[in-house]
């Protein structure tokens, strides 16, 4: 019914995480009152912050696995802090990981599949490349 992505989220920067598909009709709203609503503060930048930030990289539509469902007309939340150095490298340790804002985005993303999963499923009508 609706796809929840999380890719990469474990090397935030500050308490910045990118967010796309808040702007799609069918998950959008319910999305963004699920992240608003819990206590821990994100800063949520969305896809036209991604694409001015890392432009033509196409983390959002081609390089995660949330774009295929998109593609199906699948709606899909994608929660993703960018991109580092040590991506899949053997450098890639748990050190670097900044925990705190993990955990906001954890805390985050199941608010978010509570609302989806609580949602009738008259609210899921799967449209072509939704956003």
């Amino acid at each position: 019914m609706a796809n929840v992505n999380l890719d990469m989220v474990g090397r935030a920067s500050g308490d910045t995480v990118f967010i796309t598909g808040l702007g799609s009709a069918v998950v959008g709203p319910m999305a963004a009152r699920a992240i608003t609503a819990g206590r821990d503060r994100l800063t949520v930048l969305r896809e036209a912050d991604l694409e001015r930030l890392h432009p033509g990289q196409g983390f959002d539509e081609d390089r995660s696995d949330h774009a295929n469902f998109r593609r199906r007309g699948i709606p899909s939340v994608h929660f993703f802090t960018g991109p580092h150095d040590d991506y899949h490298t053997t450098t890639d340790d748990a050190q670097r990981l900044n925990y705190d804002t993990l955990w906001k985005i954890s805390r985050a993303t199941l608010r978010v599949v509570r609302a989806l999963a609580d949602a009738p499923a008259r609210s899921f009508t799967p449209r072509a490349r939704e956003r």
